[in-house]
């Protein structure tokens, strides 16, 4: 005869049964096994009692509808009854119930690929396979911080910055911008705007080699 090394029972779990409540005895070994006790009121929900006598409150859920496929999940992470109270403990067993059968939907929030994120992936790609030397990056960076990304703006989604906003941003860089509040116009960058103007077009075909679709830019 297989000795028993669990008992189940079928109960209306209250405070008072909860704290008598122990770990049953095999009859014939006389050895502890665990003793669970379902509630009546809350499906599927339970009191766990190991041989050591901790209790710990559990939930089983039913896989695609079918009681022979479950997971039992432990209420209250690491706590035990007393410091995880029944009426807690049951509150969260409906919680994990609802998400378990009507999940919430998923909410994936848009990535930002800002420009200036772009920007600086497609120079350290440039500086492992170019080689770059240290001068040489220091300037390609500076030129980044510059004179591109405050044309576009900290932060600002390379996929939504227009054609002809990399063209004014050029042509600032190339003419020399005029400030708007003092009116005084910028001494022309001839040789820069030839280089930034290079850095750009390294830096939209990198975009595209990362799948990024940029609608405000012609393919």
């Amino acid at each position: 005869m297989a000795k028993k090394t669990k008992k189940t029972h079928s109960v209306i779990l209250t405070d008072a049964n909860v704290r008598t409540a122990q770990c049953e005895i095999n009859e014939v070994t006389k050895e502890k096994v665990v003793t669970t006790y379902f509630d009546k009121t809350e499906t599927d929900f339970y009191l766990y009692i190991s041989k050591t006598g901790r209790k710990v409150f559990r939930v089983r859920l039913k896989k695609n509808g079918f009681v022979e496929k479950t997971e039992t999940i432990k209420i209250g992470d690491r706590k035990v009854y007393p410091l995880l109270s029944l009426a807690d403990a049951r509150a969260e067993a409906k919680i994990i119930k609802q998400n378990w059968y009507n999940p919430p939907p998923i909410v994936v929030a848009p990535v930002i690929m800002s420009f200036e994120k772009v920007a600086k992936e497609w120079l350290e790609w440039n500086r492992y396979n170019d080689s770059l030397a240290r001068a040489t990056y220091n300037k390609k960076m500076g030129r980044i911080n510059h004179d591109l990304v405050p044309a576009f703006g900290i932060g600002r989604d390379i996929r939504t910055i227009s054609y002809n906003e990399y063209e004014d941003c050029l042509n600032d860089i190339n003419f020399g911008k005029v400030d708007k509040t003092t009116g005084i116009q910028a001494k022309p960058r001839n040789a820069t705007a030839v280089k930034v103007k290079e850095y750009l077009e390294g830096i939209l075909a990198y975009a595209v080699d990362l799948h990024l679709k940029l609608t405000h830019f012609p393919q």
